[in-house]
């Protein structure tokens, strides 16, 4: 079994270091003051993050990871306009973000190395090709005799 070593550690510490502020943020033994470092820390970090996975995604050609750094990138970037009062946007507006996805899918056409085919048919899959083609008349109009 292969291990990521120092990553997994390290993401692993900063997550338990993360909720025990949050916990003790919510029953109140750390104050307001350390509050308001976490309100600026954690949108940067987001958008460090998102610039990393940009980078990472343009530097492999992996699209999925370049269109979630493009999202987290921009999310942060948002929160952080918000921290600072420039614009308003909060953590509950990231479905408003959605057409990421459709930029990062047009990147992925435009960087993809095999063209795309599109093979247009005129077969009617349920038409036996035995039988002599007399339309299209549905089958509950010829029992009440219509056409």
């Amino acid at each position: 079994m292969k291990s990521s070593g120092g990553k997994q550690w390290f993401f692993s510490a900063i997550l338990l270091f993360t909720g025990i502020v949050f916990l003790l943020i919510n029953i109140g033994v750390i104050s307001l003051e350390i509050k308001q470092l976490f309100v600026i820390f954690i949108p940067f970090l987001i958008l460090i993050e998102g610039a990393k996975w940009i980078y990472t995604g343009l530097k492999w050609r992996r699209m999925i990871k370049f269109t979630l750094g493009l999202f987290l990138f921009i999310y942060g970037g948002l929160l952080l306009l918000d921290v600072f009062e420039i614009m308003a946007f909060s953590y509950g507006d990231w479905w408003k973000l959605w057409p990421v996805g459709l930029i990062g899918f047009a990147f992925m056409l435009l960087w993809k190395k095999s063209r795309i085919r599109v093979t247009v048919t005129d077969d009617y899959p349920f038409r036996d090709e035995t039988e002599p083609y007399e339309g299209r008349v549905h089958e509950g109009s010829k029992k009440k005799g219509l056409k």
